[in-house]
């Protein structure tokens, strides 16, 4: 059987567990749970050599009254005595009932064992012939806990390790000592003091473990809180203000009562911890304490400790007469007024008692017997007193914690105090949670009596998201290493910053983080949400006050998941009616609450807290959970059916792999990692894949296996990371066995080779591809009549990519006439429009792309209608429609951003930067380039990033910012020949911007470009290399020639008409070099003409300004002025500076008398800007927004 605490299987014959020891196979499992428990063992020791020496019945007598001790102990800390053994007992804490303090109330009751029996030794002591002795070992940890036995008779009993270091840890220690495992010294150091002792060996363990001898309580108690694990108060800033509200009145003399609640962990205590730096700071008196837990105090405990604080006497150990201390915890500055000893017995022995400073019997024996309800008066009218006493000297405040635990004679006393604020400066503040019943009624009972002046209630709430995030911000600071790890801190804490802090602490527990030097780092990975030990007793509480019905009913539920369906939880418990009515207590205790219904599953609920159903999901035992993740799983099937809806494999996939169910588990990962890349989920399909491998392996399926490794593919692909995408294909071809999977893999094979430039290994893969489908035949599955069509487009546009366009226009028109379905047909149709724009045929090529879209939509398919509208926008900007063009590429990033591809984001960026770049926006175009870089970094897309410090360079050169274009350049390096080609151009044309001669350089790239058949770099770098054959005398022949080679071979589009434009201008340039005038304004009217309907702003302001300059020098000043000022306009409103100093230049030597003798006033006016203008390209100043605008006012 397997083992029912590690779930390693054992053989029949095996009583215990081989591998951690446990008891098998007696254990009742219907109604078996794991718990985290603290386990008790005590041994007494003296009783045999007292059974040599009494009779019988005496030493039964004698040794019942030392049990009965030993168990009033436990009972008294709210532990369960499991069983006498011997002369010893063993006892729990946390089963069948948890507490969250459960070690620490073992302890106690250790504690109090020891003094105990000494008790008893000393009331005995004229019977007994020696004393009477006892050690004690207690250890923490998981068990299992059910009913055990057989023959009719069963016991309830824990099972485990835990109870067997526990009993050797009591085995192992002396008289009168208490030995105590690590785990719960870890729980419980902050409240007792410990020695650490060596290592003890236990049968089963490889190494000796840690051992503590428990030496008593702290005289001060520590904060629990590891190194580190300190977040300021985060999201409390309204309750905060109102509690600084009600301070400020006290100091103004009005007093009154502040009631915080909510659930545990919501920051109760962190704020009163708060509210007493701002009361001190404003001068205020604050004494604080907290009410023990049930068992661990007395009647009247927390108004002993008040009183004892407020009066500056120490913890009761302190004599009568010794001297005032501060409070153990803070909780105020130590009285000035002098307490005399007479004064404190004149006014009650009972305050005596409740101060712990004398003996209350001697003082009763001394005043003589009182009625028990006068003293109660006397002691409440005593306190009362003091408390107004003190307030009259300094305006007070009384706080409360943890009032959920008062007792009901303090809870009276409460409401006398209250009293008080009606006439002294006093401010009582309480804080409990809100699933507490039983304080609400005393408390408003006690706040009618007293009607004090101000009555604040603050109810916390869980914090929203952002402020939990905040919280997990600032325990774990912003590195993005750790991003999923503040993600687990939220998902997990619903909004609790207890929860979220114990989280942590688990994590650096379980090695998963370290903190080094400063800061936190992740040294293991863990993506579950994990329930923390420090957190099972207060999780488990809330369940273990459940009816029995209801709390197998909230196990079961968390194993279907945080949401349920109450019909599904009906069925697995095998209800026949309604089941809400079971699940009632469980929404009055706060653990599920009733969430909007849907049609198809009726009444849904879902639990408050993630930690809750993990809490009562860790409690079921390994074999019950497997058998009900199976029938979770088996009742989603039936109802799912034939055609499962969108979101269930996962759902299936969890319950199957939850419960062991190998190739179920496997067949459902696959479909949901399909599902998942589909919605372009592309981390979840990762995880599904991963898993489908894992178990693909275990039952050694091979098409399940390589399914998935295609899977994988196809993320790395979506990702850009084309060479691992190969080796995932070639992967699951030597796995995969149908024809069709296999035809499909290998068309995706060829398709990233293609993109890569491996044009040979892709038509080779589309060649095998083709021979897998082979002819179509008849009463062939559409599956395939549509892969043969894919196999088409995909041959068109490798086609393309090799520069064939004919072959591929005529691949693309042959799918087209295919029977495809609209995604299918959308590629197609998308390929005709890519050819036709690489063709020229702009209008045609837009229509092409509109109908891509329309059928992409018409195939409900968000990734290929982003595709598409990213198309149409090209087709939109080479045809001269910016306005369509930006509206295309906002719908097209608005999609991609719902689908959480920030990878295509980056592009679709670097598209709208291409359009303001056209536009002449240079400073809009740098934003949109920035942001794609920052998204192309979260993404690790060096492809993305490297095109945008590519294209930033440019618009930084036409800005005339030198340096930084050259850093965007350095930026821009990538193992990318055609990449590499356009950053070397794009530093060639800084130069040549800069009035360099890049001359060897721009020969290189051409050179390099028509060895790869790049046509625009070609094109590109002859215009540079023209340029240079034009600024020198005695070269016009070299450059006219370079200039009619680039007009006899344009490039295609979308550069081709830019590059047209800016050949015909440098021939204007150069017949205005030359002397013909005449000549330069016809070349300058065709290239302006073409610039203002498709080319950029940028060459229309050159073809401006080249053409003014012509028809000055042909006198025609009139038209030439109107196209300098428009040129020159343009230039300074866009920050286009080496534009501006060309057009400033220009202007000024065009002007009638602006040669060097005397210059006009106009021309003056232009040569003082442009040597503004000037300076800042020569490294100084930029010229400010001011400057430009007066200059534009002026006129020039």
């Amino acid at each position: 059987m397997d083992c029912p605490i590690c779930a390693t299987p054992n053989p029949p014959s095996h009583r215990y567990c081989r591998s951690c020891g446990t008891a098998l196979g007696f254990l009742l499992n219907s109604e078996a749970e794991r718990r985290y428990v603290t386990v008790l063992f005590a041994d007494m020791t003296g009783s045999t050599a007292m059974s040599e020496r009494l009779d019988p019945e005496e030493v039964q007598e004698i040794m019942s009254e030392f049990y009965q001790e030993l168990a009033a102990c436990v009972h008294r800390y709210g532990g369960t005595v499991d069983k006498f053994l011997g002369d010893g007992i063993m006892a729990l804490f946390g089963a069948p009932h948890a507490h969250e303090d459960d070690p620490e109330r073992a302890l106690a009751a250790a504690l109090e064992m020891r003094e105990g029996l000494e008790a008893v030794n000393r009331r005995l002591a004229g019977r007994l012939p020696q004393r009477i002795g006892i050690h004690i070992g207690v250890n923490t940890g998981l068990v299992v806990a059910g009913r055990v036995g057989g023959g009719g008779h069963s016991e309830y009993t824990v099972l485990g390790d835990t109870v067997n270091v526990a009993a050797r840890l009591e085995d192992q220690s002396q008289d009168g000592q208490i030995l105590v495992s690590d785990a719960t010294r870890q729980r419980t150091e902050h409240v007792f003091a410990f020695r650490e002792l060596p290592p003890v060996p236990v049968k089963g363990k490889a190494e000796p473990i840690k051992v503590w001898e428990l030496l008593g309580w702290r005289a001060r108690r520590r904060s629990p809180r590891k190194p580190g694990v300190e977040a300021p108060l985060i999201g409390r800033d309204p309750e905060l203000a109102r509690l600084r509200e009600a301070l400020s009145r006290l100091k103004e003399g009005t007093g009154g009562l502040v009631v915080l609640t909510g659930q545990a962990g919501l920051g109760k205590s962190r704020l009163l911890h708060e509210a007493r730096a701002e009361a001190i700071a404003r001068g205020l008196r604050w004494v604080e304490a907290a009410c023990p837990s049930v068992g661990l105090g007395g009647t009247l405990a927390v108004w002993g400790a008040l009183m004892r604080r407020l009066l500056g006497i120490e913890e009761p150990s302190t004599r009568l007469t010794g001297p005032a201390t501060p409070a153990p915890e803070g909780g105020g500055a130590p009285s000035t007024r002098v307490i005399p000893l007479q004064e404190l017995r004149d006014a009650s022995s009972a305050l005596i008692e409740l101060l712990g400073i004398g003996d209350a019997p001697e003082e009763r024996r001394r005043t003589g017997p009182i009625d028990p309800e006068a003293e109660r008066k006397q002691l409440f009218l005593a306190v009362q007193e003091a408390i107004a006493a003190h307030a009259g000297e300094q305006p007070l405040v009384l706080a409360i914690d943890d009032l959920h635990w008062i007792d009901s004679a303090s809870m009276q006393l409460l409401a006398h105090v209250l009293t008080v604020t009606t006439r002294a400066p006093l401010l009582v503040i309480t804080a409990f949670r809100s699933d507490t019943t039983t304080v609400y009624e005393p408390l408003a009972a006690a706040i009618a009596h007293a009607a004090p002046p101000l009555h604040l209630t603050l109810e916390l709430q869980p914090l929203p998201e952002e402020h939990s995030a905040r919280l997990a911000e600032a325990l774990l600071g912003q590195d993005p290493r750790l991003a999923d790890m503040r993600e687990l801190l939220v998902k997990s804490s619903d909004g609790n910053p207890l929860f979220l802090e114990e989280v942590l602490r688990t994590l650096i527990d379980q090695g998963v983080l370290r903190l080094e030097s400063g800061r936190w780092e992740r040294v293991a990975e863990r993506d579950e949400v994990v329930v923390p030990d420090t957190l099972q007793g207060l999780l488990l509480d809330r369940i273990d006050r459940l009816p029995e019905s209801s709390k197998r009913a909230v196990q079961i539920a968390a194993v279907i998941g945080r949401r349920f369906s109450a019909q599904l939880l009906g069925d697995i418990l095998g209800l026949r009616g309604d089941p809400t009515p079971l699940l009632a207590p469980l929404e009055q205790a706060g653990i599920l609450e009733r969430v909007m219904a849907d049609g198809s599953t009726g009444v849904e609920y879902r639990f408050r807290h993630t930690l809750m159903q993990e809490a009562a999901y860790a409690s079921l035992l390994h074999k019950h959970r497997q058998a009900y993740h199976r029938r979770v799983a088996a009742w989603y099937e039936r109802q799912a059916g034939n055609d499962p809806p969108l979101g269930m494999a996962a759902i299936l996939a969890h319950h199957y792999d939850r419960a062991a169910a190998t190739p179920e588990a496997a067949r459902w990962s696959l479909a949901a990692g399909n599902e998942a890349r589909h919605a372009f989920a592309l981390d979840e399909a990762r995880d599904h894949y991963m898993r489908a491998l894992r178990l693909a392996e275990q039952v050694q399926d091979g098409e399940i296996h390589g399914r998935a490794l295609a899977g994988l593919g196809e993320i790395a692909v979506a990702e850009g990371a084309l060479e691992t995408a190969i080796e995932r294909f070639t992967g699951a071809l030597e796995l995969v066995r149908d024809p069709l999977e296999r035809a499909v893999i290998e068309r995706r094979c060829g398709q990233v080779q293609d993109r890569l430039g491996l044009h040979a290994a892709a038509l080779a893969a589309f060649s095998r591809a083709a021979a897998i489908l082979g002819e179509e035949k008849p009463g062939e599955s559409p599956a395939w009549r549509a892969e043969r069509g894919r196999l088409r487009v995909a041959r068109a546009y490798a086609h393309l990519n090799r520069g064939d366009d004919d072959a591929a226009r005529a691949a693309a028109e042959a799918a087209v006439r295919a029977e495809l379905d609209p995604v299918d047909r959308a590629d197609a149709t998308a390929l005709l429009g890519a050819a036709c724009l690489r063709r020229g045929e702009v209008a045609q090529a837009a229509r092409h792309f509109e109908e891509a879209l329309a059928l992409a939509r018409a195939g409900r398919d968000l990734l290929r209608e982003a595709a598409a509208l990213e198309q149409v926008a090209r087709a939109y900007h080479a045809a001269s429609r910016p306005d369509a063009a930006r509206e295309a590429l906002l719908a097209c990033l608005a999609l991609r951003r719902r689908l959480s591809d920030e990878a295509a984001c980056g592009a679709v960026l670097i598209e709208l930067a291409l359009l303001d770049e056209h536009e002449g926006t240079f400073t809009q175009a740098e934003a949109h380039l920035q942001e794609a870089i920052a998204m192309a970094d979260q993404c690790d897309d060096p492809v993305t990033k490297a095109q945008a410090y590519l294209h930033l360079g440019r618009v930084r050169r036409h800005q005339g910012d030198w340096s930084g274009a050259r850093q965007a350049l350095e930026r821009a390096g990538l193992d990318d020949p055609e990449l590499a080609g356009r950053v070397s151009l794009e530093r060639a044309l800084l130069a040549l911007a800069r009035h360099e001669s890049p001359e060897a350089e721009l020969h290189q790239i051409l050179a390099a470009a028509e060895a790869h058949g790049a046509a625009d770099i070609a094109a590109q770098a002859r215009l540079g290399l023209a340029t240079i054959a034009r600024r020198h005398p005695g070269r016009a022949r070299e450059a006219r020639a370079l200039l009619r080679q680039v007009l006899a071979a344009p490039a295609h589009e979308p550069h081709g008409a830019a590059i047209t434009t800016a050949a015909r201008l440098e021939l204007a340039e150069l017949a205005i070099r030359e002397g013909r005038p005449d000549a330069a304004v016809v070349a300058a009217r065709m290239a302006l003409a073409a610039a203002e309907a498709t080319g950029p702003a940028l060459l229309r302001w050159r073809a401006q300004r080249i053409l003014a300059t012509a028809l000055a020098a042909t006198a025609a000043w009139e038209e030439a002025e109107r196209l300098f000022q428009e040129a020159t306009a343009s230039a300074r409103a866009a920050g286009a500076f080496p534009e501006l100093a060309r057009c400033l230049e220009s202007w000024a030597r065009a002007q009638p008398g602006g040669g060097p003798g005397a210059p006009s006033p106009e021309a003056q006016a232009l040569m003082a800007e442009l040597r503004t203008v000037l300076a800042y390209l020569a490294g100084g100043p930029k010229p400010s927004s001011a400057v430009r605008e007066a200059a534009s006012a002026s006129g020039v």
